[in-house]
């Protein structure tokens, strides 16, 4: 009985608190008879994004279309389809679970195949014998190249990460031939470097990172 009482309270078909809500549609529903599943669009709301490139070459060489937008809604919205239009145009579709109400949010709509991404890892660099002194040194760098055959300019921002050091031994110190970041805490996380900025069509950019890793010799690091 009391699996049956929560039962029926999951059912409640309004809740104050807005976690469960009704939706009263607009058109004629029609559910075909059968056992199959059947769509009933609820509700269609439209929300001005901001649509952005995001590549993270190190995890993979891809350009992801991404669109960031808040919503005001006051209720949760259900699962659903998400549309991203750029000048009227629909450049990206994607399904989504729930969205909680008054949320930030950032929606991936897929790879963009118009923008070209290329990730060159050069060999690790270190000391002929694994020491300096009485510390072991590596040097890592690598080159990310970006170029768009956009016939429009497009936001993007590339994001790579800083090893952070947990052990005061462990020195960790960015390389000086760096491009500039525009911000080394992306999203208020430390290490997680970004650069961020408009490629033009046609236009073919390259950045430079790179860090070197000093430890005690008679240590050994793990993971890289």
């Amino acid at each position: 009985m009391k699996a049956m009482a929560s039962a029926e309270a999951l059912l409640a078909p309004h809740d104050a608190t807005g976690f469960n809500a009704e939706f009263k549609s607009t058109e004629p529903v029609y559910i075909p008879s059968g056992t199959g599943d059947s769509l009933i669009p609820l509700l269609h709301q439209t929300a001005p994004a901001y649509a952005m490139v995001l590549i993270a070459p190190a995890i993979a060489p891809q350009a992801v279309l991404t669109g960031e937008f808040t919503l005001d809604n006051k209720i949760p919205l259900p699962a659903g389809q998400w549309q991203l239009f750029l000048n009227g145009a629909q450049i990206g579709q994607v399904a989504q679970a729930a969205i909680k109400p008054v949320q930030k949010q950032q929606l991936s709509f897929g790879v963009d195949q118009r923008i070209a991404v290329t990730f060159d890892a050069m060999p690790d660099q270190r000391d002929e014998n694994g020491v300096i002194g009485k510390s072991s040194q590596l040097v890592r760098r690598s080159i990310i190249t970006i170029q768009s055959q956009h016939t429009n300019p497009v936001a993007l921002t590339v994001v790579m990460n800083l090893p952070t050091a947990v052990d005061a031994e462990i020195s960790v110190e960015p390389l000086s031939d760096n491009t500039p970041p525009t911000t080394k805490q992306y999203q208020g996380q430390d290490g997680v470097w970004a650069w961020s900025n408009q490629i033009k069509p046609a236009q073919k950019v390259s950045l430079n990172f790179g860090f070197r890793l000093r430890w005690p010799a008679d240590k050994t690091l793990f993971g890289l």
